[in-house]
């Protein structure tokens, strides 16, 4: 994006959309002066913004995200010394022609022009980016807010392409020197994998229904706008796809063995990445340290909890039956996909197609014929 600015022209306090990294370039002019703080300073900035800068008719919701839901406007400004009052740092920097400024995940900044210039300006993430990335996601969800990167579908695909050149190495020099990078995107596929492992075991004990779908985007759940990739479910209490992880909901759901889970086709793909990456050294002791701590990155390993006294075991087979019995005439639209349910049969038009049998076991590997 091309900035053009004058003389006091300002950008507000802001933080980078899904927490992305952004790298700034002034062309020419006027110098720019920038005020930026840690992304670690993160939770202080919004608590001081809510406690003394907003007052109550400006804040649109109540809680630790109110002043985060305002911010996401990119219209706030106040001086740095109301940050400095109350020991949040701040530092300074005044950027020249010819000079990059780069910031980083989570952290917020503000600044103006000290006259006419031209700058330019990109997001871009890296590996460890994704843990943000999630944090990002989780707060986005709770406002209703739409996303702007389909984050879920991003780490798989991102993961899968590792996953890949793992495998079959063409230059593991190249491989080797970013090890930081891929350990973090697996600590984060490996949280996703085993939310997902959960959750269907607990929804196939609930009851319900499963058939794979080869649909190529990511659906958007109806509550919370969340991008749904690897998973989603239906049933007569929403009409729209649900994400996974509205536990109380799907807990409290009459509708039993009328839900269905539409399961991505790759699913044993992306499960069999995540055990190669959990078999490493270090990766599941980094993924449980990140759980036992309570990690703001992994806050999906706070749902559908599991005990060895459940019977629950990690990557277990999950045996779902799979049919298409789930009522007359149930209808759909998202995203310009169309889907229509008849008795017995199953009829798609748009993008969608699902791979299902009356009277037939998904159970993770295949579908078989129930004879």
């Amino acid at each position: 994006m091309l900035y053009i600015g004058m003389l006091f022209s300002m950008f507000a306090w802001h933080v980078e959309d899904h927490y992305l990294y952004s790298i700034n370039y002034h062309h020419c002019g006027a110098f720019k002066t920038w005020y930026g703080i840690p992304g670690h300073a993160a939770p202080v900035f919004e608590k001081v913004v809510q406690e003394h800068v907003y007052n109550q008719e400006i804040l649109s919701s109540e809680g630790v995200d109110a002043a985060f839901d305002v911010l996401l406007g990119k219209t706030t400004m106040f001086p740095p010394n109301i940050l400095l009052e109350h020991n949040v740092p701040v530092y300074k920097a005044v950027q020249k022609p010819g000079e990059f400024i780069i910031t980083f995940p989570r952290a917020y900044h503000a600044g103006f022009s000290h006259g006419f210039n031209c700058g330019e300006a990109v997001n871009f993430a890296i590996g460890d980016w994704f843990s943000l990335g999630a944090v990002a996601s989780w707060r986005y969800a709770l406002l209703n807010r739409t996303p702007l990167l389909p984050h879920e579908e991003l780490l798989c695909r991102e993961s899968m392409l590792l996953y890949d050149c793992l495998s079959n190495p063409k230059d593991p020099v190249l491989l080797a020197e970013d090890l930081p990078s891929q350990r973090c995107i697996k600590v984060s596929f490996v949280h996703l994998m085993r939310f997902h492992h959960r959750a269907r075991w607990w929804i196939k004990k609930f009851g319900a229904q499963a058939c794979y779908s080869n649909i190529s985007v990511a659906v958007p759940c109806s509550m919370c706008q969340r991008d749904c990739y690897v998973a989603y479910l239906k049933c007569n209490c929403t009409v729209n796809p649900m994400c996974l992880r509205h536990e109380s909901e799907i807990r409290n759901c009459p509708c039993g063995r009328n839900r269905v889970i539409y399961l991505r086709m790759d699913l044993l793909e992306l499960e069999s990445a995540s055990k190669k990456f959990e078999n490493e050294d270090g990766i599941s002791e980094e993924v449980q340290k990140q759980v036992q701590l309570g990690d703001e990155s992994c806050l999906q390993s706070k749902l559908f909890l599991c005990t060895k006294d459940d019977g629950y075991k990690l990557y277990c087979e999950i045996k779902f039956e799979a049919t298409t019995q789930i009522g007359e005439h149930v209808k759909w639209n998202s995203q310009g996909l169309d889907c229509t349910y008849l008795k017995n049969d199953l009829r798609l038009t748009a993008q969608e197609s699902v791979s299902s049998a009356r009277s037939t076991w998904l159970d993770g590997n295949s579908l078989q014929n129930d004879v």
